[in-house]
């Protein structure tokens, strides 16, 4: 991820970012939910939606191949 989410206004905007993303993916029905693009962050997780599958390209730096997002969601990676 580049450089300019580390910065202050970055984080402001990150967070502010996720806190709408939030509130609107909480009530979305369905089965699955599929997240393109930006697999650094899960913005999938205030979603209810079972099976959230996050994709990209490239993989991300750290590494791994699946995680979960809580209790009931599972979460998988997807490198492409």
């Amino acid at each position: 991820m580049p450089a300019w989410p580390q910065t202050p206004l970055g984080k402001y905007f990150v967070a502010w970012e996720l806190a709408r993303l939030d509130a609107m993916l909480a009530d979305i029905f369905g089965y699955n939910a599929l997240q393109i693009g930006v697999i650094d962050e899960n913005l999938l997780r205030a979603s209810r939606i079972p099976l959230h599958i996050r994709g990209a390209r490239t993989k991300p730096d750290e590494g791994g191949t699946a995680t979960g997002t809580g209790a009931t969601a599972a979460s998988r990676r997807l490198f492409v």
